[in-house]
């Protein structure tokens, strides 16, 4: 008899989540030198939008250029894949000796999830089913979000002791710790940002974290809004391993070159592909330039109406730093740019 799993106002049985109920195709890119399994190894996954892969692929150069001693394989969860990708996909294999496995996901089982507006994706959401694939390739693997980047060794999340725990992951900032355990009502008050988890498949698999997540399809959008981030924290409340800020630092404006982090997260509106002003967004820079994705040289965006906040980001920068001229330019962009954005919203 099947088990079965009861959500907002759906059934489901075990049988539901199935490898094809959720996956349209898989594409295999292997090494020349592919001989099975290695103690050195280790897999990274990432959920994506396919218009979002340039960043994908900077994210995984990071990871390559500072871990010479580790094989990867990489589990790309995507919605869909341009053969452009996958030539340069192809070139990243023969110079690194590393494989992808590029899964293009069914959209219908996520789209009952909600989504507070039109800027999100569904694709979101492909990060709580990954465990039912990566259990036939490994016991633990890492999910990181492609507006990050790799700056050191990965040897310490080899070391992380998950004392039973499904997942280690780094917390939110205080305020939002705060502000979203109480919205969500968590009995731990704890909260956590979903951008990076080391993740142990067997325990994740043993607690059916994917089911409980299933379990928030339909609700009412009122009873979450910041989607499969706040549908993870509901499903775990507190039961993870909180690590240091260092496995995913969400830094900001003013934060220096810090030898210790591992992984620098851009959280946020504001990506270094779009404006190119502090430290680490010139570390993506330099990152973009060593990949096989295209070179981006200007530091400052297009200036078109959906670019207005980075030019108010940038003006505030440049006026920290001391540069009014260049703030008063940015900061005057950035008032004709929101005004031509509301005027078209009004003819809209």
């Amino acid at each position: 008899m099947q088990q079965v799993f009861k959500g907002a106002d759906k059934v489901f049985e075990e049988s539901h989540f199935e490898e094809n109920n959720f996956i349209k195709k898989t594409y295999s890119y292997l090494s020349d030198d592919h001989s099975g399994i290695y103690d050195n190894v280790i897999h990274i996954c990432f959920n994506l939008d396919c218009k979002y892969f340039h960043q994908l692929g900077v994210t995984v150069t990071s990871v390559l250029e500072n871990n010479p001693q580790f094989r990867f394989v990489f589990h790309v969860f995507i919605d869909s894949i341009a053969d452009a990708d996958v030539a340069k996909v192809q070139q990243v294999i023969e110079k690194y000796k590393c494989d992808f496995h590029i899964y293009i996901m069914q959209m219908e089982p996520f789209s009952h999830f909600h989504l507070r507006n039109k800027r999100y994706s569904h694709v979101g959401y492909f990060r709580v089913y990954m465990p039912k694939i990566l259990r036939k390739f490994t016991k633990k693997y890492l999910y990181i979000d492609a507006d990050m980047i790799c700056v050191n060794s990965l040897q310490p999340f080899l070391d992380i002791d998950l004392q039973g725990k499904p997942i280690a992951c780094v917390s939110d900032f205080p305020d939002a710790v705060e502000a979203r355990a109480a919205f969500l009502k968590l009995k731990s008050g704890k909260y956590f940002n979903a951008g990076m988890m080391w993740v142990d498949v067997e325990e994740w698999e043993k607690q059916k974290i994917t089911e409980h997540c299933f379990e928030y399809i339909d609700m009412d959008p009122n009873c979450f809004t910041a989607h499969d981030q706040d549908v993870l924290n509901l499903v775990f409340d507190g039961n993870y391993v909180l690590l240091p800020k260092i496995f995913n630092y969400m830094g900001g404006i003013g934060v220096k070159i810090q030898k210790d982090i591992i992984i620098y997260h851009f959280f946020g509106r504001i990506k270094p592909w779009d404006v190119c002003l502090t430290d680490y967004d010139k570390v993506w820079r330099k990152y973009c330039k060593i990949s096989f994705w295209d070179t981006i040289e200007d530091p400052l965006p297009p200036r078109e109406s959906k670019y207005y906040a980075d030019f108010k980001f940038a003006g505030e920068y440049y006026q920290k730093q001391g540069d009014y001229l260049q703030a008063f330019k940015c900061y005057l962009i950035y008032s004709v740019l929101k005004i031509k954005l509301k005027l078209s919203l009004e003819k809209s």
